[in-house]
């Protein structure tokens, strides 16, 4: 059986102009983003 291959990133998120970025507001995103594509993330955030 073949083990599935995943991708492990670290980094920051920033906004592009200058208005704050919630943790709330990424990770909603973040992870319609990854539903949106049927992947699974598993981890955390600070």
């Amino acid at each position: 059986m073949k083990r599935p291959i995943g991708v492990q990133i670290e980094g920051s998120i920033y906004a592009n102009n200058s208005d704050d970025l919630t943790q709330e507001e990424f990770l909603d995103a973040f992870i319609e983003f990854v539903e949106n594509r049927g992947w699974s993330f598993g981890g955390g955030s600070f």
